[in-house]
C-alpha cells in the first residue's frame, strides 16, 4: 500500500529475519558497492517498520560534524545546499545530543526538538516527525541510523534491540571500509 508518497511493502517476517537479511546484504560489500547496499538496507528497514524514511549518518570527529551517508527514500527535491547533508554538532541541539550517543534514543515532536524539526521540514517537507536514533559504536560513537515517522510512533523494546543489532552491522562495515 502507499503511505504519504512512500510505497510500503507489507511482509510477514520476523525481526530476526530482518537482521539476518541485513547481515547478508552487508557482509560482502566493498568501497564500490557500499552505498548501494546501504540504500537497500535502509529500504528494507523502512518497509519493515512501516515508517516514512530512514537514513545513515557518519561522524567526522576532526570537525565535529555529522554527514548524511545514505537515505531511503531519496528526497527528490532536496535543497542545495542540503540542510541535512553535513551538520555541525554545535549548530543543532538534536545533532549535539547524538554526537556522543551510545544508546538508542527516541525523539518526539516537542518544543526542545523544534529547531531540528524546522531543519527537517526545510530539507524534506515533513512538518512534525518522531525519530528513532540508534548509534553506531565501535570504541566510540561513529554515527547513527535513524528512522523517521511523520507524526508520532511508539517503539517497543524488541524493535529497538533489532535496530541496535543492525547498527552494529553498519558500524562493522564503516570500520572495515
Amino acid at each position: 500500500y502507499k503511505r504519504q508518497g512512500v510505497h510500503i511493502v507489507v511482509r510477514h517476517r520476523t525481526l530476526e529475519h530482518l537482521v539476518t537479511e541485513v547481515a547478508s546484504e552487508l557482509v560482502a560489500v566493498d568501497a564500490n558497492t557500499v552505498h548501494a547496499a546501504y540504500t537497500r538496507v535502509l529500504r528494507s528497514i523502512v518497509e519493515y517498520f512501516g515508517v516514512h524514511a530512514g537514513y545513515l549518518r557518519h561522524h567526522d570527529r576532526s570537525n565535529r560534524s555529522s554527514t548524511m551517508i545514505a537515505e531511503w527514500p531519496a528526497r527528490p527535491d532536496s535543497p542545495d545546499p542540503d540542510p541535512l547533508g553535513v551538520v555541525f554538532f554545535q549548530d543543532n541541539p538534536v545533532f549535539a545530543m547524538c554526537e556522543n550517543l551510545t544508546v538508542p534514543r527516541i525523539f518526539r515532536p516537542q518544543p526542545e526538538t523544534e529547531e531540528y524539526r524546522k531543519r527537517v521540514e526545510k530539507a524534506s517537507g515533513f512538518k512534525a516527525t518522531s525519530m528513532a536514533v540508534v548509534p553506531l559504536v565501535t570504541t566510540e560513537p561513529i554515527g547513527w541510523v535513524g528512522l523517521i515517522q511523520i507524526g508520532d510512533r511508539d517503539w517497543v523494546d524488541h524493535e529497538i534491540e533489532a535496530l541496535a543489532a543492525i547498527s552494529t552491522l553498519f558500524a562493522q562495515v564503516k570500520a572495515r571500509i
